[in-house]
């Protein structure tokens, strides 16, 4: 069952989603802080599509892929400088909600790292990326808000309060393990539990 099989991973290896319509990319410093404290590998998915008509769908499709594979090598160079090993992937997909929710159930890592925008009411009761990836991944989300400064960090994170069941136990001690490894390096910490 997908339950049963959420924790069983095959090597520390950390899941980047990298939005290529956006160019600050805050996922960077965090993927090589994170990779460094645990001593990770990096695995960086960018989900890509084009609306765009053509008489060769499937040549444009290739073109836009080896065109981002450039753009992601030269991007990711940083993280591969500070020793870091990093693969990554491009999935061509119009759909990239639920598109980065399969490549972190399928992609064997053990935690996904991604930058989050902050929204009003509107734009939080309407369906995002953000939300369908907690919902679905069935590995923890760590979700960065903001660059903050190193010196201090919160981290928030939720776990399910079934003591009957021994995975959500283990998935409860292992989301908190994270959370407090994450904040081991900072000088002001704060971990938040719901």
């Amino acid at each position: 069952s997908r339950k049963r099989q959420m924790w069983k991973r095959d090597r520390n290896m950390i899941l980047g989603i990298i939005d290529a319509k956006n160019d600050k990319h805050r996922v960077l410093k965090r993927l090589e802080r994170v990779a460094k404290l645990r001593g990770a590998e990096i695995l960086a998915h960018c989900c890509i599509f084009s609306g765009t008509r053509s008489q060769d769908q499937d040549e444009l499709r290739k073109v836009e892929i080896e065109r981002h594979k450039l753009w992601l090598d030269k991007l990711l160079e940083p993280l591969k400088a500070a020793g870091i090993k990093v693969e990554h992937q491009i999935a061509w997909d119009a759909e990239w909600r639920d598109n980065i929710c399969t490549a972190a159930n399928e992609s064997g890592c053990d935690l996904v790292i991604k930058a989050t925008k902050r929204k009003g009411l509107t734009g939080r009761l309407r369906k995002s990326s953000d939300w369908q990836l907690l919902r679905t991944a069935n590995i923890p989300v760590f979700l960065i808000k903001r660059q903050e400064p190193f010196e201090s960090a919160k981290v928030l994170v939720a776990v399910k309060a079934d003591r009957s069941d021994e995975t959500y136990l283990k998935m409860n001690n292992s989301i908190i393990d994270l959370a407090n490894e994450i904040l081991k390096p900072y000088k002001q910490g704060e971990l938040h539990a719901v």
